[in-house]
C-alpha cells in the first residue's frame, strides 16, 4: 500500500476517533498527477450532504472532498477549464455513509482526509472522524513525544 499523500497536520490538529476507507472519483490526468507525487490534502475537508430524491422515503447522502489541490498532469496538454480545487466525490458504501452522518450529529466532530494511497491499482483515501484538539492537548502531545524520545535515548545508552 504505497502512500501518495499524507495529512500529518490532521493528527496534530485533531483527535482521530475512527477511520474509514473510501474511493475517489478522479479523471485520468488527476490519477497520473497523484501517482507522480503531486497534490496536497492539508487544507482539505469532507462534506456530507443529502441528495435530493423526490418521492423516495429513504434519505441518501453523498460525500465530497473539498479543497484538495490536485494540479494538472505536467506531461499532458493544457486543459482549458481544469480547476485543481474542484470538489471530488468520495465512494462509500451506503451503510457506512449513514453511520458517518449519525456520528457527525454529535457536537464538534468533523471528517478529515488522512492519507491517499494505492490499493490494487486503485486510489483510496483514508478518512478520519475527528474532534479538534485544544492548546492543552497539543502541549500534552509534545510532552509525551519528548518523554518517549528521552526513554529511547536512555535505552540506547544502556545497550552500549
Amino acid at each position: 500500500m504505497p502512500v501518495i499523500m499524507e495529512n500529518k497536520q490532521a493528527r496534530w490538529r485533531y483527535h482521530i476517533i475512527e477511520t474509514w476507507e473510501a474511493g475517489i472519483v478522479l479523471s485520468g490526468q488527476e490519477v497520473k498527477s497523484l501517482k507522480t507525487g503531486h497534490g496536497d490534502i492539508r487544507n482539505a475537508y469532507i462534506s456530507v450532504r443529502p441528495v435530493a430524491r423526490p418521492g423516495k422515503r429513504r434519505q441518501r447522502f453523498e460525500a465530497l472532498l473539498i479543497n484538495a489541490h490536485i494540479p494538472p498532469y505536467a506531461k499532458a496538454g493544457p486543459l482549458p477549464s481544469y480547476d485543481p480545487l474542484r470538489p471530488r466525490w468520495l465512494l462509500f458504501h451506503g451503510r457506512e455513509l449513514m453511520a458517518l452522518v449519525g456520528k457527525m450529529q454529535m457536537a464538534g466532530l468533523t471528517l478529515v482526509p488522512l492519507r491517499v494511497y494505492t490499493l490494487n491499482r486503485r486510489l483510496k483515501i483514508l478518512v478520519g472522524l475527528a474532534r479538534g484538539k485544544s492548546a492543552v492537548d497539543k502541549r500534552a502531545t509534545i510532552r509525551r513525544r519528548e518523554v518517549e524520545r528521552e526513554l529511547r535515548r536512555h535505552v540506547l545508552q544502556r545497550k552500549r
